[in-house]
């Protein structure tokens, strides 16, 4: 009887995965095409360089199958793309990161289905990718650990305390941080950290640089279809339309990138913006 169980068993794990319909495997090919070009940019505008996160994640839609490349378990077909898995779930957002059994993926709409330009788009999955390298690198608890939305309530309900962050986030672009002398803005922000108790620093902390990172490194990329040089990427990132966690974690990134000590990046997510902050040096870029 064993023998019979073993032999059935062999014979399931050898049926052939059959190939995706045409439907399929161009929705595969979109999202392969998508990974690839995340992949250049990261490796062009991330302060580490090539992405050491495996390209996995869904493209999903509203109407019609949502794709998967890179995922773990037994694939759905098999695609000129690679294996493929299909499911049936509808896109939360326009894009994001998620868990899918036990492993962190992308998640990002199907172009077809995205209202905004298509540089847009290709923004998200270039600033969602970098979620997946930067929880590679610093981890998964310190990359997603933190809340945002208390975070976020501070910021519209305390008109203090949304002055303080909406001054920081100007203070990256006054006279003396463009010159290099992060004195000023260093201390403004640490007053800053110590009207918040030690559980909103901590999630404050990995909100700045989780989002900050990735928006910086979006809005690097995002130099190439815009023309901006590099005070207008600076202006960018003071402008975005989150002012808290994304607009103030991009500026800080932004300016260590021109005045920070050579190693900023690997500082800030092993130690956060206060320490790199505090071993400036003179203008690299």
């Amino acid at each position: 009887m064993m023998a019979v169980t073993l032999l059935l068993s062999s014979l399931v794990r050898a049926a052939p995965v059959p190939d995706c319909n045409d439907d399929v495997a161009m929705r595969a090919g979109v999202l392969a095409n998508a990974f690839d070009e995340a992949r250049r940019a990261l490796t062009a505008a991330s302060p580490f360089g090539a992405p050491i996160a495996p390209a996995r994640g869904w493209l999903l839609s509203v109407a019609g199958p949502g794709v998967g490349l890179g995922l773990s378990g037994a694939p759905t077909c098999t695609s000129p793309s690679g294996p493929v898995h299909q499911t049936k779930r509808p896109p939360l957002t326009d894009g994001r990161t998620a868990t899918y059994r036990g492993e962190s993926v992308l998640e990002v709409r199907n172009p077809t289905e995205y209202t905004e330009q298509m540089t847009e788009w290709r923004a998200i999955v270039v600033h969602e990718y970098f979620h997946l390298d930067h929880e590679a690198r610093a981890g998964v608890e310190a990359a997603t650990g933190y809340r945002q939305e208390a975070l976020e309530r501070h910021y519209a309900r305390d008109p203090a305390f949304e002055a303080r962050v909406d001054a920081l986030v100007g203070q990256t672009t006054s006279a003396a941080s463009l010159a290099c002398d992060l004195g000023p803005l260093a201390a403004s922000y640490a007053a800053h950290r110590e009207t918040l108790s030690a559980r909103d620093r901590q999630d404050e902390d990995r909100w700045l640089v989780t989002e900050g990172l990735a928006k910086y490194v979006e809005t690097r990329w995002m130099m190439q279809y815009e023309a901006l040089d590099d005070n207008g990427r600076r202006m960018a990132c003071t402008n975005l339309s989150n002012p808290y966690g994304y607009a103030l974690g991009c500026a800080l990134a932004d300016t260590l990138a021109h005045c920070g000590p050579a190693d900023w990046a690997e500082v800030v997510i092993r130690d956060g913006f206060t320490a790199a902050l505090a071993a400036p040096r003179a203008a690299r870029l």
